[in-house]
């Protein structure tokens, strides 16, 4: 009796330490679905605020890949069929599949969550969602991780001063800037971006201007409101499509004796992905989900002037970890030519997506080829040499 009184004590003792270990265990999967930047804002605001994160789920469902990936085929843009054939032997997997609708139904039912944006490439939503929620969402067995969504405070690559400039042939102002990489021999060639699409990724875009050619404009998606308008609309800020209109025509604005850029015969594809009415306005969701967009339709280039640091440290620019970064990855194997800026930070290095691996991060120099003093300068975490290339970025007109 005594032997057995023993070995049931000891049995229990033992069931206990197992439930304990269970109970840390669990807590420690848990704990590891919400993100250490993510628990690090929980702890330092009201239960009731409202914040943006990304859920990523673990699955696409009870899916027959094969059969998703034909059907993929099947319904495809010619155009992005064209591209990826350059660069893949299979056109489509696993990232290309749409999400799963019922997690995302499941999530919707809580009418204090707010659906932004999808990705099927991250396989991942981001929400608009009360802190308080948070716990009870990570309990679904369908969420793999919650995530934070990065924000970053755009800085203009391009200091403008519309000077005035009596350089030869039609070009006006911008004749020194083109001539400095060597675009007005292109041009002379015939090279002016005939045939190729440009995705844009900024602010807005006044597509009114006198210097851009609407007939060029293939599509326009305003990622913050949701509709097809990327001018300004009520509500936006003053100059919410200024920047971007800067950039546009840069790259493809035509006006004789004024300005034209590199590649004003290209066809654009023009995504409203920041919003200067936030304290941090730009979000990296809207990017990767232009990004998708802008690749779904064909584009053979995407072209950003946007970045994103604030939640992000040295060792992320690794080429693999922040989510702008990996949407880029992903464009760039599915045969896109990718560029984005290097950043204005200086010396104090590069931001993200100019850290990915087969990105073309530019930096900027004044009119006599020197780099500017804000441009930024690498390496990556793992030690690339950045940025790619650079191009006149102060005094540039436009």
């Amino acid at each position: 009796m005594k032997g057995y009184m023993k070995f049931s004590f000891k049995l229990k003792s033992l069931n206990f330490i197992f439930g304990f270990i269970i109970i840390i265990l669990l807590n420690i999967i848990v704990g590891s679905t919400i993100s250490d930047d993510l628990n690090s804002m929980i702890d330092n605001r009201y239960d009731k605020d409202k914040i943006n994160v990304w859920i990523y789920f673990s699955d696409k469902g009870n899916i027959n890949l094969n059969e998703q990936i034909q059907k993929l085929e099947q319904e495809a843009n010619l155009a992005q069929i064209k591209r990826r054939l350059k660069v893949r032997n299979e056109l489509f997997d696993f990232r290309d599949i749409s999400l799963y609708q019922p997690y995302i139904n499941e999530l919707l039912k809580n009418s204090d969550i707010i659906l932004r944006t999808q990705s099927k490439w991250l396989n991942a939503i981001s929400i608009n969602v009360p802190i308080y929620l948070i716990n009870e969402i990570s309990q679904n067995n369908f969420v793999k991780k919650i995530d934070v969504v990065k924000s970053g405070k755009r800085k203009n690559n391009l200091i403008i001063k519309n000077k005035e400039n009596t350089s030869r042939n039609n070009y006006g102002p911008s004749y020194n800037q083109l001539e400095q990489i060597n675009v007005i021999e292109a041009h002379e060639n015939g090279y002016k971006g005939q045939g190729v699409k440009i995705l844009v990724l900024d602010t807005g875009f006044y597509t009114e201007h006198e210097s851009i050619n609407e007939n060029n404009i293939l599509d326009e998606w305003d990622f913050i409101n949701s509709d097809s308008e990327t001018q300004n609309e009520d509500g936006d800020h003053n100059d919410q499509h200024n920047h971007g209109t800067y950039i546009l025509s840069v790259i493809g604005g035509a006006k004789e004796e004024q300005l034209y850029g590199p590649a004003y015969e290209s066809n654009f594809f023009l995504a409203k992905t920041e919003d200067l009415t936030q304290e941090e306005p730009i979000e990296e969701d809207w990017f990767v989900a232009a990004l998708e967009w802008g690749e779904g339709l064909g584009a053979d280039i995407s072209s950003s002037s946007l970045g994103y640091i604030d939640w992000y440290d040295f060792e992320d620019l690794d080429g693999q970890t922040a989510v702008t970064t990996i949407g880029i990855n992903i464009a760039t194997e599915n045969g896109m030519v990718c560029v984005t800026s290097a950043g204005n930070s200086g010396y104090d290095g590069i931001i993200a997506p100019a850290d990915a691996h087969k990105v073309m991060a530019v930096g900027a120099v004044d009119s006599n080829g020197e780099l500017a003093w804000f441009s930024s300068r690498g390496p990556t975490a793992d030690g690339r040499i950045k940025p790619e290339v650079c191009a006149q970025g102060l005094d540039t007109y436009c």
